[in-house]
């Protein structure tokens, strides 16, 4: 297992956990290393890394040892293609308001140019994920109020929506191995607001 630790003072970097003893091995040596991505064959972990300046999509080996940069691209929430060939992952253009968009290039899982390029909307907060055939993107947005999972062609096309939800948000989801079933973390968030006061002047 594979999980982010925080250390005060020391930044933020990636652990392996041996779930059989709990022991542990660091991976990443810098300042923030986060949002990890175990390939497929369980030998590569992706995640997105600041250390060199913008936020940007590295990959490093289970075992630890030199981090390699996969892309110059400003990204992050990296995820592995079903057969561990293609790595695909969220990025932003624009400095205003007006040309802001966010992106998802899928790239050779070694690095390089993308392969295919989609412009998303802006909304999607949620790490994306290839279909179990790997022939497609899936991403979850919400309209306002509900979450739904929509599915991006890698040949081309609109998206479409996979789920028909008419309530709740989506906060993360997975399909299982055997691209049969769809696990997903749904619910809503209550909001009030608290008056406090001062009491002692």
């Amino acid at each position: 297992m594979i999980v982010p630790t925080l250390d005060f003072g020391k930044g933020n970097n990636l652990v392996r956990v041996n779930l059989n003893d709990g022991s542990k091995k660091q991976l990443t040596l810098g300042y923030y290393a986060g949002e990890p991505a175990c390939s497929p064959d369980c030998q590569w972990i992706a995640y997105a890394s600041n250390d060199d300046g913008p936020r940007q999509v590295f990959k490093i080996s289970v075992e630890g040892g030199a981090p390699q940069k996969v892309s110059d691209l400003n990204g992050y929430r990296p995820t592995f293609s079903p057969d561990g060939k293609l790595i695909a992952f969220n990025y932003t253009e624009g400095e205003t308001l007006q040309s802001y968009c966010l992106k998802i290039p899928v790239i050779p899982a070694h690095g390089g140019t993308p392969f295919y390029t989609f412009e998303t909307d802006p909304r999607l907060r949620s790490r994306i994920h290839f279909t179990p055939d790997g022939k497609g993107l899936a991403w979850p947005l919400f309209d306002g109020s509900a979450g739904n999972i929509w599915i991006q062609p890698l040949a081309g096309g609109a998206p479409k929506q996979f789920t028909q939800f008419s309530l709740e948000g989506i906060a993360d989801f997975s399909f299982s191995p055997d691209g049969r079933t769809l696990a997903l973390l749904r619910g809503h968030i209550t909001k009030d607001v608290v008056l406090i006061k001062d009491l002692n002047r």
